[in-house]
């Protein structure tokens, strides 16, 4: 019998990325990450929409209450709000630090290829995502990334990292500065990586709109 339990109860490697790919979705909501295929494009559209459905919804039910229930309901209006808002933010921290995770343990290719293109080589993530949880949540991102597959844009903008690495310690800020001063580079690569480019540059722009911090 007891053998039996524990055959019941074992959890499977595929049972695992299953696992992985569906909570890989639900981070993608979150963040809203739309996949390319007009499938998932149109199951997150509706996803958003109803949302905003929700909080039109909201908002005006919090107003007529509002204006017709006494202090005491006001109060627990308002505490329902708050107590909304903190699940909300509790999800979007859970997504943008685990998002890359879920997607390469859970194997989907598409999904993998969403968080290449929409986190590991987008810099506004990064960049986010370093100030709040620091260079260790970038590092294992890379990592668990970089195990899954071979990508030489996303080995390079990993390296300027690691070469960035004592001024965003200090300072998660000096990040920009430092790519956009030379830490990433493609001096010595015999091909173009447009990906490269596009991260180098909107480092640019948040110097340029006004986030410049010496590094």
């Amino acid at each position: 019998k007891d053998e039996s339990k524990k055959r019941v109860c074992m959890i499977t490697p595929k049972m695992m990325k299953s696992a992985h790919t569906k909570i890989c979705q639900h981070c993608f909501e979150v963040v809203r990450i739309v996949g390319g295929d007009e499938g998932n494009t149109k199951k997150l559209s509706a996803t958003n929409s109803e949302d905003s459905s929700n909080d039109n919804e909201l908002s005006t039910n919090t107003e007529t209450t509002f204006k017709e229930n006494d202090d005491n309901k006001r109060h627990l209006s308002n505490t329902t709000l708050l107590v909304n808002n903190t699940h909300m933010e509790r999800m979007n921290t859970y997504a943008l630090k685990h998002t890359v995770l879920h997607a390469c343990n859970g194997e989907d290719d598409m999904q993998v290829q969403r968080v290449r293109d929409d986190c590991i080589l987008n810099f506004t993530w990064q960049f986010q995502k370093l100030q709040l949880f620091g260079y260790v949540a970038i590092r294992n991102d890379f990592d668990v990334y970089l195990k899954s597959r071979t990508d030489r844009a996303a080995t390079l903008i990993f390296h300027a990292f690691k070469l960035s690495l004592t001024a965003i310690i200090q300072n998660a800020l000096l990040l920009p500065s430092q790519l956009v001063g030379g830490r990433l580079t493609l001096e010595y690569e015999k091909e173009t990586f447009p990906e490269i480019d596009r991260f180098r540059e909107d480092a640019r722009s948040w110097l340029v709109d006004g986030g410049s911090v010496a590094g």
